[in-house]
């Protein structure tokens, strides 16, 4: 594009928040209930600490990160 052509990008940004997992902004009782559904799934989402599987561990990390709260 040029300068002042109207170009765009959309861009993704992650969830910065473990412990908001829906990503909906607020950090409620339906984010463990929405997490458990994906760990119970075996969802990737659920793989919170990021080592490529989803694990007991995850449940551990993510409920660490849901009552540390988010900044």
């Amino acid at each position: 594009g040029t300068p002042g052509g109207g170009d765009f990008a959309v861009v993704e940004v992650a969830n910065s928040c473990i412990a908001d997992f829906n990503g909906n902004g607020a950090v409620t009782v339906q984010d463990i209930f929405d997490f458990l559904g994906a760990y119970f799934t075996n969802n990737p989402n659920a793989d919170v600490n990021n080592s490529g599987t989803v694990t007991v561990q995850d449940i551990f990390d993510y409920l660490t990160a849901y009552f540390t709260g988010c900044p």
